[in-house]
């Protein structure tokens, strides 16, 4: 056979990694070789231009789809490893697909309605994060679909771009047998078009027959109704009247396969609803009452059954039973809704004499008896609930997470507490606060009530009373382990916090509470003790496995792997946190367009992260939310400071002050992770004109001497000790402590851990690193960055990393420059500046200065590589010196091969 020009040319271009075996196929822009990877012993597919074709569109539009995969991480898509070029010729690595096409599948028929609808399900789930991305396929068809035995895939995204108005050139871009009317025409491209073709894709694969050939008479025969009508909407000729996007026509697939018994009982009962039911059995001489009719629907309350009652005394007295329990009945559904519990069986015996009324329960729940006055007996009906209640708790509800000897003791007390952690669960803080507090104030023995209002408070960014947590701090120690662990962490040392909460989760490994509290420090303030953010992650997932329900375990998952830049993490938590909470109060309304936003920045072109953006603030809740002004502030936790300034600007242009002052913060210090040091500057003088505060003067006087001394060369020393002449005046400590570090002595004592830090810095200065180390290290730095000086915790970290690095301490360093990784936050961001804003501004920096700390051959490869793409991302339109940083960046990421270390 010849030799093939094309796949030696390729060869050398890869080699010494690859080896390439032969040519699987092509489509219209390149071909697709089997390759071999030598070092990961694994077979892959790359996919080349074709020579021939490789003009400058050609090679933007093969670049593009190689950029679109690589951003895509989802088990439905396929997986591109890596893009390169070399010989000539632009390539990218991509996952293997072992498996066929759907179109070779279907060659011999059609394969079935079920096989159909998991792969256009498998389909949609893929969608979802590509549309999420910002990308419209555009080209979807069963030979671009691979069918392995456990799932489908989507592949071939060479013709994938932004949704596109009417004049887009490549609108009619696709396969017209499966092209949407609208793609046909020319017009307007969204994600709706993509949802029309996977609808002709399943039909086809349904039913062996093609769709288009039908014309306007398309024969729906032999397929079930129900699955019909689902196409049906989804090939609607009128975007507007199809599936508003893939998961809504996910879902509504996935239901078409519920079996037919199930879907019965859901018409008749709505979905996903168990009643209070009771059969009464009364043994007196086999005489038998009808039970008591059950009350109205309420989706989610726990299906209890009275399945024995045996009652002795006088035959008249048996509808005491029957008059019991309907007030049961009564109380269990106008207060609960428990999701989907399993049904709880129950025995009672019911005793009545002259002057007593006892009921003994087993079964379901706590073994128990009670006994009243007979002519008190609905007194029993407070006991009854309760003990019900306690026997869902403890072994039927998933809200099973605090331990059953801290909940009140009273009916009232545990259904306001039931009732507030449903909310937790639906991650609807302000509501869930506001029921705690009725909790606390109706049952004066629910002290667990204090613990879980200041847990809530801690996440609404308030600041706790000091009286309430003294009184769960004084009943911890009546818990058992774990209990007393998670409550105990909070007063410990961050270090001695995160080991004791780590011991808690796994103690109890099906607990989510340990792994959700765990994850909750990690992600929060583990980075402040030298932690990855990215530590977090998998405690929150594990949270998340054992009680899928609980949405402030997806709320924090969607927050860390969009920080993490993991997209298809990122989606799938927020699909999550949308399923189980679709009406959240307005506090969590705002918390979850902040959210969008941060992916939105992280993951989609800027132009459409600036068009979500400007959909995001025109909603009237979010327009009218107390906290619009911290939104700006927060975005750069997503590692987004493109998106803080987006934001800042917008609510610059406000017409309250406080909206306008919190948008040019946000611009200020997102100019600094920038490396735009001029806009920066104007920026702070501009922050000052709008908002004329003395305590914004300085701290917009200290931001250019902070750079000056943590980055040499950035700013003019004499301009930065300029600035900060006018505050040596009123014997300002925060100048004079920054000119010290400046060189600039100054007479006067300083507050102690800021005169700590001076004569570190003096020793480290005269050749002492250790002795400089051994002097600040006992210091606690955060508490004196939120007591002292905003820029305190920057310096430190920034200084220490400098001097462990010189005495070798390669990982004390790396430890201390992952700080600004944290979002311990005091309250919302929504006044004067904050230390942990500083931290994060300053984070850019500490990326470059940890990337040539390990690039010198004593770090983590991967770990360099991470630095420096965030260093390229971030630097790559700055002025000098950062503009030529990301370009070094960039060109050690290529020396590196970082594309194939991840």
């Amino acid at each position: 056979m010849a030799a093939d020009p094309l796949q030696e040319r390729l060869q050398r271009a890869v080699s010494p990694d690859y080896r390439v075996e032969r040519e699987l196929g092509g489509g219209g822009w390149g071909r697709v070789y089997l390759a071999h990877e030598v070092l990961l012993n694994r077979d892959v597919a790359i996919k080349v231009l074709r020579p021939e074709l490789a003009t400058a569109d050609a090679a933007e539009s093969f670049v593009r789809e190689a950029q679109m995969l690589a951003s895509i991480r989802h088990p439905n898509v396929i997986v591109i490893h890596q893009a390169r070029e070399g010989e000539g010729l632009q390539f990218y690595v991509m996952e293997l697909v072992q498996g066929p096409t759907l179109e070779g599948r279907l060659a011999s028929g059609a394969i079935g309605v079920n096989d159909a609808v998991r792969i256009g399900v498998d389909l949609l789930d893929g969608l979802e994060t590509v549309h999420r991305l910002g990308v419209v396929h555009r080209d979807i068809k069963p030979s671009n679909v691979f069918v392995l035995p456990d799932r489908a895939l989507l592949g071939d995204f060479g013709i994938a771009r932004p949704p596109s108005e009417q004049d887009d050139a490549h609108a009619r871009d696709g396969t017209p047998e499966y092209m949407a009317p609208e793609q046909v025409d020319g017009k307007s491209i969204t994600p709706r078009t993509d949802i029309y073709s996977t609808g002709v894709v399943v039909y086809e694969a349904a039913t062996g027959r093609r769709f288009h050939e039908q014309g306007t008479q398309v024969d729906w025969n032999g397929m079930p109704g129900d699955l019909a009508r689902v196409l049906q909407r989804a090939v609607a000729t009128q975007p507007e009247e199809r599936w508003a996007d893939a998961a809504s026509f996910r879902k509504a697939l996935e239901a078409t396969q519920t079996p037919q018994v199930a879907r019965r009982i859901a018409a008749v009962l709505g979905a996903g609803v168990l009643v209070v039911a009771a059969v009464v059995l009364i043994k007196n001489g086999g005489h038998r009452t009808p039970p008591p009719p059950p009350p109205r629907n309420n989706p989610g309350v726990p299906m209890v059954s009275f399945d024995r009652i045996d009652y002795v005394g006088p035959p008249n007295d048996h509808a005491l039973a029957d008059s019991l329990l309907r007030m049961v009945q009564s109380d269990l559904h106008d207060h609960l809704n428990f999701g989907n519990p399993a049904p709880l069986a129950i025995q009672a015996r019911m005793t009545v004499s002259r002057d007593d009324m006892g009921l003994r329960l087993t079964g379901g729940i706590p073994a128990s008896e009670f006994h009243v006055p007979l002519d008190r007996w609905p007194a029993l009906r407070d006991s009854l609930s309760y003990q019900i209640l306690l026997g869902v708790w403890r072994d039927r509800s998933p809200l099973a997470s605090l331990p059953i000897r801290a909940l009140p003791r009273t009916w009232e007390g545990l259904v306001r507490v039931l009732e507030a952690e449903q909310l937790v669960a639906r991650a609807e803080w302000e509501d869930a606060y506001d029921a705690y507090l009725k909790a606390e104030a109706s049952d004066a023995t629910c002290w667990i009530c204090s613990w879980r209002i200041t847990e809530i408070e801690r996440w609404l960014g308030r600041q706790p009373d000091p009286a309430r947590v003294q009184r769960y701090r004084v009943h911890a120690d009546s818990l058992p382990q774990p209990f007393r662990g998670i409550i105990r962490a909070a007063q410990l040392p961050l270090r001695a916090r995160l080991d004791t909460l780590r011991a808690a989760a796994d103690s109890t490994r099906e607990n989510f509470l340990g792994w959700f509290q765990l994850g909750d420090e990690l992600f929060h303030r583990g980075p402040l003790a030298g932690h990855r953010r990215s530590e977090a992650i998998p405690a929150f997932e594990r949270a998340a496995r054992l009680r899928p329900d609980f949405g402030p375990a997806w709320e924090h998952l969607a927050w860390a792997a969009t920080a993490e830049g993991d997209s298809a993490d990122a989606a799938n938590a927020l699909d999550s946190l949308e399923r189980h909470s679709v009406a959240p109060d307005p506090y969590s309304r705002t918390l979850r367009a902040l959210l969008q936003l941060g992916f939105a920045w992280r993951f989609t072109p800027e132009s459409q992260a600036q068009r979500s953006t400007e959909q995001v603030v025109n909603e009237p809740a979010v327009q009218s939310s107390a906290d619009l002004g911290a939104g700006p502030r927060l975005l750069p936790t997503f590692d987004v400071p493109r998106g803080a300034i987006a934001l800042g600007i917008i609510l610059q242009k406000s017409s309250q002050q406080d909206l306008r002052r919190s948008g040019l913060i946000a611009q200020t210090l997102a100019a600094v992770a920038l490396g735009r040091l001029q806009d920066a500057g104007d920026l702070a003088g501009k922050l000052t004109e709008v908002a004329p505060e003395a305590e914004l003067g300085l701290f917009t006087a200290e931001l250019p001497a902070a750079l000056a001394l943590l980055d040499p060369g950035s700013i003019s020393v004499a301009d930065a000790v300029d600035g900060l002449q006018p505050w040596i005046a009123s014997g300002n400590a925060r100048a004079k402590w920054m000119l010290e570090l400046l060189g600039q002595h100054q007479a006067g004592a300083l507050p102690g851990p800021l005169e700590l830090l001076v004569a570190a810095d003096s020793l480290a200065t005269a050749g002492r690193p250790r002795a400089a180390l051994v002097l600040l290290d006992p210091v606690d730095v955060d508490a004196a960055a939120l007591r002292l000086d905003p820029f305190y915790r920057t310096i430190v970290h920034l200084r220490r990393a400098a001097w462990r690095a010189r005495i070798g301490d390669i990982e004390g360093a790396r430890s201390d420059l992952l700080w600004y990784e944290h979002l311990d936050v005091v309250g919302l961001p929504t006044d004067l500046p904050q230390a942990a804003e500083v931290d994060w501004a300053f984070g850019t920096l500490a990326r470059w200065r940890l990337a040539r700390l390990l690039d010198a051959g004593r770090g983590k490869h991967r770990d360099a590589c991470d630095a420096y793409a965030a260093v390229a991302r971030h630097w790559s339109r700055a002025p000098v010196p950062y503009g030529a940083r990301a370009d070094t960046a960039r060109t050690r990421m290529r020396q590196l091969d970082c594309a194939a270390a991840r």
